[in-house]
């Protein structure tokens, strides 16, 4: 299987079952050259993590992981279109930037004096 590194803006984490933080869904934004022209897309991911994580919403995210294509629908407006849809399995990850910033984690001071 090919190797591939992308870059999302995350749309959705799932939330319920076996699947809760381990299933997140995406947006790749990429430019290419239509008729001379440089044309910005936009590309939907999947990613199957094998372990649930802390990534949210609005989170941007890097992740490298083993390449799945499948032929899918989107419907839009009443119309369906064919799409391939893209997914990564077993993907490691870096968060580039937090969409909403997690609270750090209180410190203890450990002391062998009693706290009174």
């Amino acid at each position: 299987m090919a190797k591939v590194r992308v870059q999302i803006a995350v749309s959705s984490v799932a939330q319920n079952g076996d699947y809760r933080g381990r299933v997140v869904n995406g947006w790749e934004t990429f430019s290419i050259k239509v008729k001379g022209e440089q044309v910005t897309k936009k590309r939907q991911w999947t990613m199957w993590l094998e372990l649930p994580s802390d990534i949210a919403k609005d989170d941007v995210v890097e992740f490298t992981g083993d390449l799945g294509t499948k032929a899918g629908t989107f419907d839009k407006d009443g119309q369906t279109f064919n799409v391939v849809e893209h997914s990564l399995n077993e993907p490691t990850y870096t968060i580039i930037s937090r969409g909403i910033p997690v609270a750090p984690k209180p410190t203890t001071e450990l002391t062998e004096q009693p706290p009174f």
